[in-house]
């Protein structure tokens, strides 16, 4: 089954319903890739449920600026809730990939080591310390698969990269994937087994509260668009609103004492702190499409704080580098700095000696991730008040996705009643009313003719498509081949 494209929209969001007569089972407070996931999951588990996304397109925050790279998580802290859900999610997002059609490239990642890491290497082989530190981490979380190369090793697997490369550990499990196209297929599905998406619609937290004696959330928009000032009756919510969790849940917490002591202290252990990753593209040096350079993405030895600077091909053979990871205070500023890009250029440059940054620049963007004061997600069940918040997502969102949406929903079950199937389908998502999305040259056509609109219609609804990767790989591919 695929989902048809090309249909005259419907619009882009769907009419939800305003009364409580028949309240929502799960309102969604947030459209990118952990809400929509979530929403997906919850739907599937035989749930009545909407969305409610504050701009006027989906995945138009930090989900709309990742990289497009799912990773295998071992370089997350060992026992954390992130590494878990990553793990969990990594486990089935192959399948998902075939099986709805994401252009996707299994190739793994090459993490290398380079005489400008900041550290003396004396000894130039496979045995260094750092690369050795790497691959344990794989291998103690159950990768055998990875494996410690030398130079020649590393330049063999990828002979367009700088042979000042000292030797790198390469990780078989990582992805590259359309980014847009995944947490898409979290939508479509979700429509189709019945959910509703309402875009401009944003919660006013401050009007928004618990009835304890009717069990019943009521959600206020204090948006001023067609939606207008409505209301939406829901028997839980979850909070997935990124890097405006903590401000959601500080004015839902002071409207009508919401929340009790006990639940305002435990919330008050975290504040999202914005983290900023600015990237560059590249069109691709090499002329064969079929061939991207490099295969795989190349990153640097991660430290406790970062991943690093990563150089990679986009599934549409572009060549990105990025991101950086600066925190800041501002929530909004996503202005691109442009002495970090000409860092960014010169290390593409390095990396990838035959490609040209100064002419080959396509595209420049910058994502504000949504970390916070702890090193892990934030994903908290207030069960008196039906509430679940799904903060602290940073950068492994996209990969954790899957699991992310299952792990929510183990948590809503203890507080909103599933279906008897339903409960059983936590376990084994029943996924036989999902489509595959429509074949990617088609989706490719759609968009290179919406013109400035930048859309693609699905099933009847409109998207407008809102990842840099996805864009850009659209705007100049005429032709577009992708193996797994």
């Amino acid at each position: 089954m695929t989902a048809e494209v090309g249909a005259p929209p419907q619009s882009t969001c769907d009419t939800p319903n305003f009364t409580n007569d028949q309240p929502y089972d799960v309102a969604v407070i947030g459209g990118g890739v952990v809400g929509l996931s979530t929403l997906r999951t919850a739907t599937l588990c035989g749930l009545r449920c909407i969305l409610l996304e504050a701009k006027a397109d989906l995945l138009d925050g930090a989900s709309g600026r990742n990289s497009g790279i799912a990773c295998t998580g071992v370089d997350a802290p060992v026992g954390s809730l992130e590494r878990a859900l990553i793990r969990d999610s990594i486990s089935s997002l192959r399948g998902h990939l075939v099986r709805y059609n994401v252009p996707h490239r299994c190739c793994g990642s090459m993490v290398c080591l380079w005489p400008w890491d900041g550290e003396d290497v004396s000894y130039v082989g496979v045995h260094d310390s750092r690369l050795e530190a790497v691959a344990k981490e794989s291998w103690d979380a159950g990768d055998s698969h990875c494996k410690i190369y030398s130079k020649a090793d590393v330049l063999d697997l990828e002979p367009h990269i700088s042979k000042e490369v000292r030797g790198g550990v390469h990780i078989p499990g990582e992805i590259v994937l359309d980014p847009f196209l995944l947490p898409l297929t979290y939508a479509v599905h979700a429509r189709e087994n019945g959910a509703h998406i309402v875009n401009n619609f944003v919660v006013d937290g401050s009007k928004s509260y618990f009835d304890d004696q009717e069990g019943i959330w009521s959600i206020t928009s204090s948006s001023s668009s067609d939606v207008g000032c409505r209301r939406i009756f829901s028997k839980s919510v979850v909070n997935a609103t990124g890097i405006m969790a903590d401000w959601l849940e500080r004015d839902i917490r002071k409207a009508s004492s919401a929340f009790s002591e006990k639940t305002s202290s435990s919330w008050e252990s975290f504040e999202s702190r914005p983290r900023r990753g600015q990237y560059c593209i590249f069109s691709s040096p090499n002329q064969c499409l079929s061939i991207p350079v490099p295969v795989r993405p190349i990153q640097p030895v991660p430290s406790q704080r970062t991943k690093g600077v990563f150089v990679y091909s986009t599934i549409y053979n572009q060549i990105v580098v990025g991101p950086t990871a600066l925190d800041q205070e501002d929530r909004n500023d996503d202005r691109i700095d442009h002495e970090v890009g000409q860092t960014l250029k010169n290390l593409a440059k390095r990396v990838i000696p035959i490609c040209n940054p100064e002419t080959d620049l396509i595209d420049e963007w910058v994502g504000l991730r949504p970390a916070t004061n702890y090193r892990d997600y934030q994903i908290h069940l207030y069960p008196e008040k039906r509430f679940i918040t799904a903060a602290g997502i940073r950068s492994t969102g996209l990969t954790a996705s899957l699991g992310i949406g299952r792990y929510v929903i183990r948590l809503l079950s203890s507080i909103v009643h599933l279906p008897p199937d339903g409960k059983q389908h936590l376990s084994s998502i029943c996924e036989e009313n999902c489509s595959a999305l429509p074949n990617i040259i088609n989706l490719m056509e759609q968009y290179q003719n919406s013109g400035d609109d930048g859309t693609i219609c699905v099933n009847g609804y409109e998207y407008k498509v809102t990842h840099p990767i996805t864009r850009n790989g659209w705007r100049c591919s005429k032709h577009f081949e992708h193996t797994c």
